[in-house]
């Protein structure tokens, strides 16, 4: 192509195209574009329309990339207007829509004249496409995608709209990895253009992708609890439905950590059923909130999921109790006691073990069990030798290194542990002790005087540094309290009733005695210094309704739990419905 025909159809001159023989229009320049692609591209409409009627064939001539002057005037910005003109061209030069359809094929990036009017939401040449049927509504773009992948990913309904009544099956098919249109619009939150797709066939809330995940999974994944009550109340069928894992959407919201829709699943008869379903190796959701170590998750399954089997094992012939990591370590809930996690209130562990979950019979805890009973650890095979000396001292010298010394050495440790445990309780009831005298013995006295308004009141109440005292006194306090309540919760995780019932009712009291320094701070403090005051009773406040979290595991211990769930699960759904 000549350097002037370039800049006439770049610049849209009409003059010097009508003084350029034919043979010059058909030239290209190394990219593959003639001076129709070049006037399309420059949004020249007047030079490309009558450039059309003078040789309609260039329309359908292809440069480097695949793209016709018609691919290039939907590529440029705001070129509806040329691509209507030219269009209007090429449909008055052909006879039939088949023959169109052979002239406009996609280009090499697939994209065909219909999805790139869908990508770029023209509405109008979306519909002048889909009435004159020169281009197969259920062409594949890039990807695998189809024209309304592209509305679904603009969000464009209207357009959507328009294909599914053109062509309805185009809903059911997937792209590259088998994603259906309404598997992006549940992943795009759109809730509009999910509610039309199934409108249009209900069914297709069944359709699964490679993976096997259909839009409930794909939904519970994303934690869009909107879309996943949509779907169900539509399809309720699609609940049982399983990816190729054998996963539920219960599963899959499990392992997302999407505590809104695990809340909305265990609170809604519709999914009843699936706390039980197992996938391919055996685990269940409660598996998975113990494998990943979700506490939250499993505190949501012992509250609120009634159907819950809290023993289930895996294939490994493991039970969720037996997956949990280790707690804790007691000094770090006694450093950080407002930790949003539930694990500062009740060790992991005895989270599901006092609400019956069970260890499974795998030799790991058997062979730990009698450990812990003091007993000689058996390995396999022991039991089969043969010979006088079975059972005898000299066997256990050969895994022990001596008799009883294993037994010795655990009677060691455990009285070290009993000396400190009780050393840090004396230490933490002396701060408990001190703390609270010294909020009502103030420094610097109080303000005497019968009738004076001030009367009972401490002296140094006005002061920056008094008000750092009481502040920093009220933190000590609290954390000592934390730490002693801690020790005794963390002193009886195997015992009887008799001892369950007498450490909830030291707790208890250790929460009124939280609350009797609140009130007396409030006391001493009023009036001349009640933002310190409102500050202490706020922090002891946030402490007592954090701390009784804990009594629910408890009351489920003594009570085994029935009437305490149904009235949590009555609070909860009639302030969330």
């Amino acid at each position: 192509m000549s350097k002037q025909i370039f800049r006439a159809a770049q610049q849209g001159k009409l003059d010097e195209l009508d003084q350029t023989p034919d043979a010059v229009l058909h030239a290209t320049d190394p990219a593959g574009n003639t001076a129709l692609h070049v006037a399309a591209m420059a949004r020249q409409e007047n030079f490309a329309k009558t450039l059309c009627k003078r040789r309609p064939l260039l329309l359908m001539k292809e440069n480097n990339e695949g793209n016709t002057p018609l691919h290039c005037a939907l590529k440029s910005a705001h070129g509806e207007n040329l691509f209507l003109s030219i269009m209007g061209v090429f449909l008055g030069q052909v006879r039939d829509p088949e023959e169109g359809r052979r002239g406009l094929r996609a280009n090499k990036n697939g994209e065909s004249l219909l999805y790139l009017a869908t990508d770029r939401e023209l509405s109008n040449s979306v519909e002048l496409l889909l009435e004159k049927g020169v281009v197969a509504p259920d062409s594949v773009g890039p990807n695998g995608w189809t024209a309304l992948h592209a509305a679904v990913f603009r969000k464009n309904t209207e357009i959507a709209e328009k294909l599914l009544i053109k062509k309805p099956e185009l809903n059911r098919m997937g792209d590259a990895s088998g994603n259906t249109p309404l598997h992006y619009a549940v992943a795009y939150g759109d809730i509009e253009m999910v509610r039309m797709i199934i409108d249009k066939n209900d069914d297709d809330t069944y359709l699964s992708n490679e993976d096997g995940h259909s839009a409930l999974h794909v939904a519970a994944g994303l934690g869009n609890t909107r879309v996943v009550k949509l779907l169900v109340d539509r399809s309720p069928g699609c609940v049982m439905l399983k990816d190729k894992k054998g996963r539920n959407a219960l599963h899959v919201a499990v392992a997302a950590d999407r505590r809104n829709v695990v809340m909305h699943m265990l609170t809604h008869p519709q999914f009843d059923g699936l706390t039980r379903d197992r996938d391919d190796v055996g685990n269940t959701p409660l598996h998975l909130a113990a494998i990943n170590r979700l506490q939250m998750m499993v505190f949501f399954f012992v509250i609120f999921g009634n159907e819950t089997d809290m023993s289930p094992m895996n294939d490994e012939g493991l039970t969720p109790r037996d997956i949990i990591s280790p707690d804790r370590p007691p000094w770090l809930s006694l450093l950080f006691p407002f930790r949003f996690n539930l694990d500062i209130l009740i060790p992991f562990r005895r989270l599901l073990a006092t609400s019956g979950g069970k260890h499974g019979p795998c030799l790991y805890h058997l062979t730990k069990l009698l450990n812990e009973e003091g007993e000689t650890a058996m390995v396999p095979g022991d039991a089969n030798k043969t010979g006088s000396n079975s059972g005898k001292p000299e066997d256990d010298r050969k895994y022990h290194g001596k008799s009883g010394g294993k037994e010795d050495d655990r009677n060691i440790q455990g009285k070290r542990l009993n000396r400190f445990s009780n050393g840090l309780l004396l230490v933490a009831t002396l701060i408990v002790t001190v703390t609270f005298a010294a909020i009502i013995t103030m420094p610097g006295g109080y303000e005497s005087g019968g009738s004076n308004i001030d009367g009972g009141t401490a002296v140094l109440a006005k002061r920056d540094s008094f008000k750092v005292f009481v502040i920093l006194d009220t933190l000590a306090f609290i954390y000592a309290l934390r730490g002693a309540a801690q020790i005794i919760w963390t002193g009886g995780s195997e015992v009887s009733i008799n001892v369950l019932v007498g450490q909830g009712l030291v707790l208890q009291a250790l929460t009124w005695m939280l609350l009797a320094f609140a009130s007396g701070a409030y006391a001493v403090l009023t009036p001349h210094c009640e933002p310190v005051a409102f500050a202490v009773v706020a922090l002891v406040i946030f402490f007592f309704c954090l701390y009784p979290l804990g009594w629910v595991l408890y009351f489920r211990a003594m009570f085994r739990g029935r009437w305490l769930k149904m009235l949590i699960n009555y609070f909860f759904k009639k302030f969330t419905n």
